[in-house]
């Protein structure tokens, strides 16, 4: 008897030790983490944004034994920074992928709702950027849609929690927003250039949306190939080599 109590006393305290271990691994990870966002945020402040989002994608990395919220957090972090580096057309396409994830449920309403307004922004500057570029209509105007869609649904969101102020921020951005689809090339032009946008022409903004337009199509197309009659049966013939 004693020798089964003993037993049992040593699992539980192993199962204890390991439990304070796992705790004690995310409370050094959660602080880690924090301590090198805080030297992003200062680079950052500083206009440093190569420095800054070194730093966030390092935070990101030591934050994956921390809790969910926070890596979200530097996640968002990084991409703040990374628009004005010039990344925004892929940065809304990542944002665009978490806010339709099914995780986007479990986040917090707060970095929900920032997310969003970042993919807007995202979008937004790609917008500016293709405009810049002389890009097809087509591929300027999916950016700025994409944007118009979000700050509606932040506005939306704003005035259903009588939360007006925000309301008519985001109300004024979509106002923006329109306001790029219509004016002309030369109109833009003779404005000075946002520093995401300048930014993302550099790192061929362009070219990045070409090939994002050929991913998107490439992939229709197999969708749609799959989709007729018949396809199927021509995956998979048991008559072929019998």
């Amino acid at each position: 008897m004693k020798r089964t109590l003993r037993i049992v006393w040593l699992i539980f305290a192993f199962v204890l030790l390991g439990f304070h271990l796992l705790q004690g691994r995310k409370i050094d990870a959660y602080e880690t983490a924090n301590s090198i966002r805080e030297l992003g945020a200062k680079a950052e402040s500083a206009g440093k944004y190569n420095l800054a989002l070194r730093k966030f994608t390092e935070a990101i990395k030591v934050a994956e034994d921390a809790d969910r919220s926070l890596q979200v957090r530097l996640q968002l972090d990084a991409a703040r920074v990374g628009i004005q580096t010039g990344e925004s057309l892929g940065i809304a396409e990542t944002l665009d992928a978490l806010i339709e994830s099914e995780q986007a449920t479990q986040l917090p309403k707060t970095l929900l709702r920032e997310t969003r307004s970042l993919a807007a922004s995202a979008h937004y500057y790609a917008a500016y950027a293709l405009r810049l570029e002389n890009a097809p209509r087509d591929m300027w105007l999916d950016e700025i849609e994409r944007s118009r869609q979000h700050l509606r649904t932040l506005a939306e969101n704003a005035a259903n929690r009588s939360n007006h102020e925000e309301a008519d921020t985001y109300g004024q951005a979509l106002e923006s927003a329109i306001r790029l689809e219509r004016a002309g090339v030369y109109e833009l032009n003779s404005k000075q250039i946002p520093m995401p946008c300048e930014n993302a022409r550099k790192k061929g903004i362009f070219k990045k949306k070409c090939e994002q337009c050929d991913k998107k199509n490439g992939k229709r197309s197999e969708d749609e190939k799959e989709e007729k009659p018949g396809n199927s049966m021509k995956r998979f013939d048991p008559g072929q080599g019998s």
